[in-house]
């Protein structure tokens, strides 16, 4: 199957859902870089949210910032709105 991410909306409007599935994202990453089990889970989930996030923008302008610190990731995003952090 292919990755993909999947959006509606529930309840009459209410919540929106959002599904995605990122396999193929991560065994590629997992074979470009060599990684155990437990970092290919780490890294998984960075790509996932990073994937998640990059399909929220909506401008051109908008920049999303990924930051692989050894105790930590840092995801930046910002656009003329609003700056967001996700740790």
């Amino acid at each position: 199957m292919k990755d993909q991410i999947i959006k509606f909306l529930a309840y009459n409007g209410k919540i929106s859902v959002v599904c995605c599935s990122t396999t193929n994202l991560v065994e590629e990453a997992r074979k470009l870089h060599d990684l155990s089990p437990l970092s290919t889970a780490a890294m998984g989930r960075v790509l996932t949210i990073t994937a998640l996030i990059g399909s929220e923008m909506k401008n051109k302008t908008d920049k999303l910032i990924l930051l692989n610190l050894p105790v930590l990731f840092l995801i930046f995003t910002y656009n003329s709105t609003f700056f967001t952090i996700f740790y």
